[in-house]
């Protein structure tokens, strides 16, 4: 008797298992548009960061961090915007990013020795990494800012900057804006802004890279990057 309420449980658990399994399947391929770009985005980072780092595991664990960073940034300026936060959090709030954007142009300039002279490079270091913690409104705001500091800045210093830099900023500009008013008409919560980030961070981050290679070889710059 034993042994069948056993031989029943265990066909309980394997039925409700393969239930689950199912059900999971099904809500996977149900939304292939969102796991296969971002999947490939993923892959196209990682195969980038081979050049930096030689650890698979390390790979992945420094995009995923990058990910969680922006990921929590983006959720607590989203507090901020919409239920406010103390001065004391908000003064940290700030501190924390702009450590996360000199941590960014850091990096960017290890890929020029060290050092720039490229006043784009700031620009979109600082202003377009803004936007993506910005309101709507705020976003737009921004970005028709960042464009006109742009294109100041190339106008100025011409001698350094480079075409693909500044069409780059303008595209990240009109990126940044279309991704916020699709974020605020579909009201973005919860679990949803980090799949959110995840995909800006893996399909968009492989589209904005294919974007400044096709600049780069229209405007002729290609040997410079």
């Amino acid at each position: 008797m034993m042994m069948k309420n056993g031989l029943y449980k265990m066909q309980v658990i394997e039925e409700l298992l393969y239930q689950k399994t199912a059900q999971g399947l099904d809500w996977f391929f149900s939304v292939w548009w969102y796991w296969l770009p971002a999947g490939i985005g993923f892959l196209f980072r990682f195969g980038l960061l081979k050049y930096k780092i030689w650890d698979s595991e390390m790979r992945v664990k420094a995009i995923l961090k990058d990910i969680g960073i922006v990921s929590g940034l983006t959720i607590l300026w989203s507090s901020m915007n919409s239920a406010g936060l103390d001065d004391n959090a908000v003064v940290m709030l700030i501190i924390l990013t702009f450590v996360y954007i000199f941590y960014g142009l850091v990096e960017s300039c290890e890929d020029t020795g060290g050092t720039t002279e490229s006043l784009l490079l700031i620009i979109k270091s600082v202003f377009v990494t803004m936007l993506s913690f910005q309101t709507m409104w705020g976003t737009l705001f921004g970005a028709v800012l960042t464009c006109v500091l742009a294109v100041l800045a190339y106008n100025v210093w011409f001698d350094v900057e480079k075409k693909t830099d500044l069409f780059e900023i303008i595209f990240l500009c009109i990126e940044a804006v279309g991704l916020s008013i699709y974020g605020e008409f579909h009201d973005i919560q919860g679990i949803g802004v980090l799949l959110f980030v995840f995909y800006e961070e893996t399909a968009f981050f492989l589209l904005n890279y294919l974007v400044k290679e096709g600049a780069a070889r229209y405007f002729g710059e290609t040997e410079d990057y």
